[in-house]
This record gives structure tokens, sequence and C-alpha cells, in this order.
């Protein structure tokens, strides 16, 4: 298994020297919405900032680790070694949940950069707050294996996934709180906020970055949906490459 991991990590530091450009693009991008955010809280005020802020960054975390399972699908499929993956002497779920982890490692590296960036619009935050931080990110891809092998199995059986995810992550993002605190939502719109799981974490790391209150009762919902979905994910995921399998649309786009 580590010659798996150093094997795909090696693989996947080519495939970003090669995409460098294009991952500059996307960290200025956020970054410019950043700005943008931060000069509309000005007219508001600077806790509002504080609050959208890592409401952005938990946005950032969700959506990667919700939409790299079918970008992974996606561009292997493209590159015609998909099956060259599923070839390698290792359960298929072990290969692609050891690239997305490899995956999340950058992330993490890109999260540092925003976190320093954040301090010219006044966020605050100690070496402590990023270990807890760096614990934070390994605790929500646990939680989220079974999102994640979900989001493999949908991938491989459509082959336009991919809209529909980032619609999956928009709502998430708006009923979760990203943008607004969820008490000023209408009351029907609460009780969708109370169903997601994200809404919990979300709360949680503001809570602990902010306020510096460890309110771990908001994890208990999270941790239950994230077993709970385990053992059915792990089920989804083989009969859905079971079906590709059969039906010789491994690869096809």
């Amino acid at each position: 298994m580590n010659n798996l991991i150093l094997a795909l990590l090696y693989r996947e530091i080519k495939i970003l020297y090669t995409q460098k450009h294009y991952a500059f693009l996307k960290f200025l991008f956020f970054l410019a919405q950043l700005t943008i955010f931060y000069f509309l809280c000005k007219m508001i005020s600077q806790e509002y900032f504080q609050f959208l802020f890592y409401g952005l960054v938990f946005s950032k975390i969700f959506a990667n680790v919700f939409t790299t399972p079918i970008e992974v699908v996606k561009n292997e499929k493209y590159w015609g070694t998909i099956e060259n993956l599923f070839m390698l002497p290792y359960s298929e779920a072990a290969v692609f949940i050891n690239i997305c982890i490899i995956k999340y490692i950058f992330l993490l590296g890109e999260l540092l950069l925003i976190f320093l960036f954040g301090q010219i619009y006044g966020i605050k935050f100690t070496f402590i707050t990023l270990i807890y931080f760096l614990i934070y990110l390994v605790f929500l891809i646990i939680i989220y294996l079974g999102v994640i092998l979900i989001n493999f199995a949908f991938s491989l059986l459509f082959k336009k996934f991919e809209v529909s995810s980032w619609l999956v992550v928009t709502l998430v993002d708006l009923f979760s709180g990203v943008y607004f605190p969820v008490e000023t939502f209408p009351y029907k719109l609460q009780l969708i906020s109370k169903f997601l799981p994200t809404t919990y974490l979300l709360k949680f790391l503001r809570e602990f970055v902010i306020e510096n209150n460890f309110k771990f009762d908001l994890l208990i919902y999270p941790i239950i949906f994230g077993l709970m979905l385990i053992p059915i994910s792990i089920l989804f995921f083989n009969l859905s490459l079971r079906k590709v399998y059969l039906s010789g649309e491994l690869s096809s786009l």
C-alpha cells in the first residue's frame, strides 16, 4: 500500500505541474472572491466578514471533498488510464480513495495560503488554531468517505454527473449557513438546514476558530450520518462497478 501511495503522489505532482497555470488561476479567483466579500462586509462589520471567511473556507473544503471523486473519474476516462488503475493489485475503492486523499493533501497547502492571505483582511489565528484545523480537515474527510464512494459510483454510472454535483454543492452552501446565519432563514428552510450534517460541521468550525469553544455535541449527528453512509456507499460502489464492467462502459466518456 505504501508503494501505491508513493506512486500516486509522484503521479499527482507531475499532473499538478502540467496544470500549474490552471491551479494558480483557480487560487486567484478565490482570492478575488474573498476581496470582493471583504469590501462588501466592511459596510456591515468586521465580525460579519470573519463569519463569512470561515464559511467560504468550509465551502471550499466541502466542494473539493464532494467534487474531487467526480473529477478523478472524468480525467481518468479522458486520459484513457482508468482501466490501468483498476488493474493494480489493490481494490478499486482503495485506489480511488488514495487518489482523493493525495489531492486533499494539496488542498491543505492551498488552505494554509488562504489563511495567510486572510491576515491581510484582519483574520487572526494562532499556530494551535492551524493544528486544530488540520485535525478538523482529517475528520471531515473520514466522515465523508461514504459520500466520496457514492460520488465515484455516480460518476461511473452517469456521464454528466459533474453538473449535478455543483448544483448540490451550491445548495448545500446556501442551506448550511455559509453566507448567512441559519437562524435568519424562514422556518421551513431552517428545517432543511437542520437535516444537513454540513450545518453542524460548519457551526462547529466557527465556534472553535472564532470563539475558541469546542461544542463536540455538534459533531454527534454528522458522525452518525457518516457511519451509516459508509456500508451503503461500499455496496453501491461495488454494484456500480459491476454494472459498468458488464456493460463495457468503464472507459467511455
